[in-house]
């Protein structure tokens, strides 16, 4: 059992760039797994498929949390990522 969640954040002005032209947005893509044998296999895979759509990956932090009281645990893991976006000619 696998999921991504992809969620939007606040946009600003990229260092050295015209407010014109360009802005940049933080993003964060979320990836919960149960059950994974090798997490930070599919975290580097991950990686790879956020950087080809032209994002950066600014940090990663993983977190390892017991489903309910039961006997299953989740990896967490959440990718933060800015992406630059043109808004102007």
């Amino acid at each position: 059992m696998k999921y991504l969640i992809y969620s939007t954040g606040d946009f600003s002005n990229p260092e050295g760039s015209d407010l014109n032209y360009t802005m940049m947005q933080t993003v964060f893509v979320t990836f919960v797994s149960v059950e994974r044998p090798f997490i930070d296999g599919d975290v580097l895979d991950l990686i790879k498929l956020i950087k080809s759509a032209n994002y950066s990956v600014i940090a990663v932090e993983k977190d390892h949390s017991q489903i309910d009281k039961q006997d299953l645990y989740a990896d967490i893991v959440v990718f933060e990522c800015k992406r630059v976006i043109k808004i102007g000619c």
